[in-house]
């Protein structure tokens, strides 16, 4: 059944090489990093691995025990040149995933003795949709490959349990299981799972006696704690043994309560029931329809891989669905943390298919497949998948992103999964197994080629839109220019830099998400700094005193946090702010997505001015916007500019300050000037002017060709302080 042939390795070859040129060539459409806080922080960890050698990111100490990954794209810091780094860690996962066809290869061609089922499976494992990690600096295309080379091996010792009971061999396997936790934390679920089959095979199959059972099992924990521990002693000596942050630590805090447990049994229901969604239903149906009492190696894996899939499902139910989950019809689906499970239902039951066997049409296929045809429509439209995750959690689900957009989606996708699964148990049922399986094979590389097709979509819709920012092709061109002129400043001084956007990280996204683009490509020595949280708690006074103050760090992170230092330049997105001691630095093509300043005072210390609330880029206002002016004065004169050109009507304007006082006037549509007596309280740290206005208009109602849907009411075009 083993093939022996050097011209079917020259081929899987030749697909290694055609995969990764394509990936490496859809990879640029990602013309910087775009998921957050993941490719901030694993391209940072890589940096500092390869410049310092310890885990420092943002001043922390960080991660222990998932760090294989960055360590691996380090390689590509030997370059100086932030946007070569980036393409060259782009083609290391282009490799690194592509490189899958060579175990995938030497498993299936141990299972079937039909070369052609063996180069099917073999492209099929690279033509899944999750391949678009590769475009991401995530620990996926290392995933991938760690977890199907450990599965061959797993396999080789189902073939014969017997001869793999030497120490040596499992030292190696133990080896494995614990780089597989070493890459991604999930992967301790492949650790667990063999711990478990170890039992279950010794109770169904008796392959080894309960002495070998109970000196494996020691052997095996015993190896990986070992490899657990000086893996962490390792980390802790590079760093100099301090506090080590933990990314996972605070992600299993919980309380055992009735919410807590809704949430665990509705999320094992809709993480199950997606995931077998996005394995395109067939491959699961028959894998688990496929389990039996056999003593042969597939039986085993067919057992292994379903084990495998639980127990990484309650993993991610405990450590992120409960967590993130707040409103059950809106659902965010972890599907990145299982694909890689994908192509062994598909390699399972592409064995139960072509050799024909009849004992998979049971009961479990007829219920399953009817229970999903039936109720897949009124679980998809309760338990709404969250748009925005999608791209990123679950590529092989990207589609559904047109199936909560259109009608006519949803109806033929209500057509399609009730016919399909229709023909598929009819032509099971009627024991047709060579249709059954090339049916199977049209619907998985259909729906394959279909998610990627959405993939792409996005990344090239991304890297065009040259107004969305996220990804673009002119985001980058900002990105490198700043790296180009920071790093000439740095020949001459060691700078440091200041990175300041207005707000934390949210998962609406937001213009943190700039900055963390830049942030994944910077050079030089940083600092990161959120403006409305600063402003709002350290620097109530405006005064960014800095030197010696302690940033606030990075989330989930506990340990001691470094001083920032002498600040040199600050790189914000922050609008409608004037600052003092900050002389703004002109830069060729760069202003859209980031203001560059360098720091005037000699302490790198700088405040604040003037600063406007909630009003539009484009100067006008939602009725409502309010002013704080830095002074020391309890009393100033502001004059304000203001017009309201396309306001069908002048509208009324009230002015007031943090004292009450207020004062009335009239915004005349071509444009007036306003002066008022501004006062505040002796605590007050700045004055605070509050302009409201309740004569609003809506653009598309009045402006002709106008698509703009906000209520608008004035313009403040400028503020002046006049005494």
């Amino acid at each position: 059944m083993i093939m022996r042939n050097r011209t079917n390795l020259f081929l899987i070859v030749c697909i290694f090489i055609i995969s990764v040129c394509i990936r490496f060539y859809l990879s640029h459409f990602t013309a910087s990093p775009i998921v957050f806080g993941d490719e901030l922080l694993w391209s940072r960890l890589a940096e500092s691995l390869h410049n310092n050698f310890n885990t420092d990111f943002r001043g922390n100490h960080f991660i222990s025990q998932n760090i294989f990954y960055p360590l691996i794209i380090s390689v590509a810091y030997f370059l100086e040149d932030s946007a070569l780094i980036y393409a060259v860690i782009k083609l290391i996962n282009c490799i690194l995933m592509s490189a899958v066809v060579f175990p995938i290869f030497f498993l299936t061609r141990r299972i079937f003795d039909n070369k052609w089922l063996v180069f099917i499976l073999v492209i099929a494992s690279i033509s899944i949709p999750d391949m678009f990690q590769t475009a991401l600096i995530m620990q996926e295309p290392l995933f991938y490959l760690v977890i199907t080379t450990t599965f061959y091996f797993i396999y080789r010792e189902f073939e014969d349990p017997g001869k793999f009971l030497s120490i040596k061999w499992s030292i190696f396997i133990t080896l494995l299981l614990y780089l597989c936790n070493f890459t991604k934390a999930t992967g301790l679920s492949i650790f667990l799972s063999y711990i478990i089959y170890l039992s279950l095979s010794y109770i169904l199959f008796k392959h080894i006696n309960l002495k070998q059972l109970l000196f494996k099992y020691i052997f095996v924990i015993i190896s990986f704690a070992f490899f657990y521990f000086l893996m962490n002693f390792l980390v802790k000596f590079i760093n100099g043994f301090p506090e080590i942050s933990d990314l996972y630590s605070g992600l299993f805090y919980f309380q055992l309560n009735l919410d807590f447990f809704i949430k665990v049994t509705t999320g094992l229901f809709l993480i199950s029931f997606y995931t077998i969604l996005a394995f395109m239903i067939m491959p699961v149906i028959v894998t688990i329809a496929g389990i039996s009492k056999k003593n042969s190696a597939i039986n085993q894996l067919n057992i292994f891989i379903i084990l495998n899939t639980f127990i990484t499902i309650i993993i991610i139910d405990s450590m992120l669905f409960v967590r993130e989950t707040s409103n059950f019809m809106e659902t965010r689906i972890h599907v990145r943390y299982l694909f890689v499970y994908f192509i062994y239902y598909l390699i399972v039951s592409t064995y139960h298919l072509y050799n024909k066997n009849k004992k998979i049409i049971n009961l479990t296929l007829i219920v399953t497949s009817s229970i999903i045809a039936i109720l897949s429509s009124a679980i998809l439209e309760k338990y709404k998948l969250v748009y925005p995750m999608l791209y990123v959690d679950a590529m092989m689900l990207a589609s559904f992103n047109f199936y909560y957009k259109y009608d006519i989606v949803k109806i033929l996708f209500n057509i399609s999964i009730i016919g399909s699964l229709t023909i598929f148990v009819y032509w099971l049922c009627k024991k047709k197994f060579k249709q059954t399986l090339i049916f199977t094979f049209v619907v998985v590389f259909m729906i394959s080629l279909y998610n990627s097709f959405c993939m792409y979509t996005l990344y090239s819709r991304n890297y065009y839109n040259i107004g969305s920012g996220f990804g673009s092709s002119e985001l980058k061109k900002e990105i490198v220019s700043i790296n180009n002129y920071l790093k000439e400043q740095d020949k001459v001084k060691n700078i440091k830099v200041l990175l300041m956007p207005i707000t934390e990280v949210k998962l609406n996204g937001g213009d943190t998400f700039r900055i963390d683009s830049l942030e994944s490509m910077l050079n030089v020595r940083y600092s990161v700094l959120a403006f409305e949280e600063s402003i709002n708690e350290s620097f109530k006074n405006g005064v960014f005193n800095i030197e010696n103050f302690f940033p606030i760090g990075y989330k989930y992170t506990n340990s001691t946090k470094e001083r920032f230092g002498k600040i040199d330049y600050v790189i914000t997105t922050v609008d409608n702010v004037i600052f003092d001691g900050l002389i703004p630095v002109s830069i060729d093509g760069v202003g859209k997505y980031y203001k560059i300043y360098k720091v005037n005072d000699e302490r790198g210390i700088f405040r604040v001015s003037q600063m406007i609330i909630d009003r539009h880029k484009d100067m006008w206002t939602n009725g409502l916007t309010k002013v704080r002016v830095y002074s020391d004065k309890q009393d100033i004169n502001l004059e304000f500019n203001l017009n309201a050109q396309a306001n069908p009507v002048d509208p009324k304007l009230i002015i007031t300050d943090s004292t009450n006082h207020e004062e009335i006037t009239i915004v005349k549509r071509l444009g007036s000037t306003y002066n008022f007596s501004a006062h505040k309280k002796i605590e007050d740290p700045y004055f605070e002017i509050t302009l409201k206005s309740t004569d609003v208009f809506i653009p598309s109602k009045v402006i002709p060709n106008s698509l703009d849907p906000r209520q608008l009411s004035f313009r403040l075009l400028d503020i002046k302080i006049i005494n």
